[in-house]
């Protein structure tokens, strides 16, 4: 899961201009400052961005196409001040930043930005995958869809308060209740955790990130896999299944899709 600043100045320029282009001084109200509204391309293209390219929750790569999503940090469902707050003590960027949509549409004079309104805001969205793990897939199982409009922390807001374990799995360290709020993002879901175990292994044995980047057939995946994984001495019998079914191509290619976590754990003190 990626830690994201929100600090793009032209981003925030570009809202404000839009919100201030929204305001009718004749009644006095701005009309059409709904998410429906918004250039959802210019989001697109600064989330992606300050992401580098992976998914906010999943850390899977992602690229500017109909298949990468925008995710309201804040759900565009959140309509109270209680459920509002809930959000903003964990972060000072959407306490400092955030409005109520409905409250801000609501203004009878034209108000300076920030805060914006959490339809619109670019604090409040980042780039997700679709959910689906597996190209071929139909089934949405991870990230944004399969969290809907649940309650989580926002996690990419809160520098350091997530760890990826050597077992694979994912730890919100805040969380003493089963880990729920990563079981609503389907984060600890067994292939998820299997390809994170891999990419640990892979950083232990002394691989590098480009030799496995010039892999490009079955004998090359099987060959480097032997050859840093099959005798890894941290290798363990549970890994033994899940290291057999990615000496495939197209299993490797998804596997590849997720090369943040060489970085994650090839970096000390995680």
């Amino acid at each position: 899961m990626v830690s994201i600043n929100k600090d793009n100045q032209q981003a925030i320029t570009n809202v404000s201009n839009f919100i201030s282009m929204q305001w009718q001084e004749e009644s006095n109200r701005y009309i059409n400052i709904d998410y429906d509204s918004i250039n959802k391309t210019e989001y697109k293209i600064n989330c992606l961005s300050e992401q580098q390219y992976v998914c906010c929750y999943c850390s899977r790569e992602i690229e500017n196409t109909p298949t990468t999503e925008l995710e309201h940090i804040i759900p565009r469902s959140i309509h109270t001040p209680d459920s509002l707050q809930r959000y903003l003590d964990f972060s000072p960027i959407l306490l400092n930043n955030i409005i109520l949509q409905e409250d801000f549409r609501k203004s009878t004079e034209e108000q300076n930005t920030p805060p914006f309104p959490h339809h619109i805001a670019y604090q409040n969205i980042v780039a997700s995958c679709n959910g689906k793990i597996k190209d071929t897939s139909e089934n949405i199982t991870c990230c944004n869809r399969k969290r809907e409009d649940t309650f989580i922390p926002p996690f990419n807001l809160m520098p350091k308060s997530i760890k990826y374990l050597k077992d694979g799995s994912i730890y919100y360290e805040n969380d003493e209740i089963d880990n729920r709020f990563i079981n609503s993002l389907n984060l600890n879901k067994v292939l998820l955790k299997k390809i994170r175990r891999i990419w640990f292994l892979f950083t232990a044995s002394g691989v590098t990130l480009d030799d496995l980047l010039q892999i490009t057939t079955l004998e090359q995946i099987k060959e480097i896999i032997t050859l840093h994984i099959d005798i890894n001495p941290l290798k363990t019998v549970a890994d033994s299944t899940s290291i057999h079914s990615f000496k495939n191509e197209a299993n490797w290619k998804m596997l590849m899709n997720y090369k943040y976590f060489f970085n994650y754990f090839i970096i000390p003190n995680h």
